[in-house]
């Protein structure tokens, strides 16, 4: 770990222009944006229902966690929360508009065909007609022919091809680019394949200084990487703090271990309030799961919250300290949903809460075996995969 940077900083802007075969020396690049860069190539792979996938960056292929094992109870669950709110605060005056951001193409045309059929099945063609559903890519991809892997999808469905939440995005401060600008109620959804391939910042708490430090990757002239941290945050790793950590002081132990922060979720929910300020969201993913000892609840009861940052899974990580191999995979995180959660208020205000549920008590409030599915669902493959569902590690957060 070197304490002093001297090698001139690589944006982000800047170093997605190279690939990850380029060999960089003499320069200084914050950890989250390494992250991004080794990843972003295999993440957003042009793959739809006719490609074999193999290795998924969302979710590993047969995992208990692959939401294809739970379409179309899941699916048609979300497409039930949109509609009934829909229905209480924007129906007749505004339509349904409904906008998925992915990483997994191929997953999420599944899903947008799953839940279009179900809304064209329930709904009168009038109400139908009122549907909008866009899909928009995390980050931009290969392009791809729209109109003929969206033909199978009934309804008014558009896939983003020339644009992307983050394309060719500055690292810092405001930009009026935005992929998309709806003044009109809004619902966003993200499934389990962005908030864990969102790049996250490490970051450790000086008491010596009394502020906090960003970890930072050095490509040294023997073409060696190290870490640093460094007190000179960049925008949005502050702009992330101030959301998430400001008004806590972590213990010695904590600081000196660092945390990761979600960053990039931070930036994309400042984005989507200025995209689309009428906007509400959803999204599934995979969160932390507190399992208290007893001195750690003897603790809490005398007052003492720690902060839990956001975790990486171990085994799809190739560590920049370990060893220095090009295009791997990058990190995946697990996150704190309540982090996420006050996070979300803090860039939208106060009166923009939001729940979190597991995905077992989402589905329960919402489906109805009796009259969402007829005879071409046996009752035993309903019954399993609620089952499957019950037992997930999956949750959802929605506003």
């Amino acid at each position: 770990v070197r304490h002093n940077g001297t090698y001139p900083i690589i944006g982000i802007d800047e170093l997605r222009l190279k690939k990850q075969s380029d060999i960089i020396k003499n320069a200084s690049i914050p950890l989250r944006d390494y992250h991004e860069w080794r990843k972003i190539a295999n993440l957003m792979k042009y793959e739809t229902f006719f490609t074999r996938r193999g290795k998924s960056w969302g979710t590993s292929v047969g995992s208990q966690n692959d939401l294809s094992l739970y379409d179309p109870i899941v699916t048609h669950c979300i497409a039930k929360w949109l509609l009934v709110d829909y229905k209480l605060n924007s129906y007749p005056y505004h339509d349904l508009n409904i906008v998925n951001v992915y990483t997994d193409l191929r997953q999420s045309l599944r899903i947008a065909k799953t839940m279009m059929t179900y809304f064209k099945t329930v709904l009168s063609e009038t109400m139908f007609e009122r549907i909008r559903y866009m899909m928009v890519p995390l980050y931009d991809h290969e392009p791809i022919q729209v109109e003929k892997i969206c033909q199978s999808i009934p309804g008014d469905v558009n896939l983003i091809s020339d644009s992307a939440i983050f394309f060719s995005q500055p690292d810092g401060g405001d930009n009026d680019k935005y992929p998309f600008i709806i003044e009109d109620p809004v619902s966003i959804i993200m499934l389990n394949d962005v908030i864990k391939n969102l790049p996250h910042d490490l970051v450790k708490f000086s008491h010596e200084k009394r502020q906090w430090e960003q970890a930072y990757t050095d490509f040294n002239p023997d073409g060696l990487e190290s870490l640093r941290f460094e007190s000179d945050l960049d925008f949005w790793c502050k702009f992330a703090i101030g959301k998430t950590l400001d008004d806590k002081l972590p213990s010695t132990r904590e600081s000196t271990h660092g945390l990761y922060i979600p960053t990039r979720l931070a930036q994309l929910f400042e984005m989507i309030k200025r995209c689309a300020p009428q906007h509400k969201f959803l999204a599934v993913d995979e969160p932390q799961r507190w399992n208290p000892t007893f001195l750690s609840m003897i603790k809490l009861c005398l007052g003492y919250e720690p902060i839990r940052g956001s975790k990486i899974i171990e085994s799809q990580m190739d560590s920049i300290w370990r060893k220095s191999g090009r295009g791997g995979n990058g990190p995946v995180f697990t996150t704190d949903f309540t982090q996420i959660q006050q996070m979300y208020m803090n860039i939208n205000g106060m009166g923009r809460t939001s729940e979190i549920d597991d995905i077992g008590e989402f589905v329960d409030k919402w489906v109805n075996l009796g009259q969402d599915y007829d005879q071409s669902f046996t009752r035993e493959k309903l019954e399993s995969q609620l089952q499957m569902i019950n037992e997930s590690s999956l949750a959802v957060i929605h506003s």
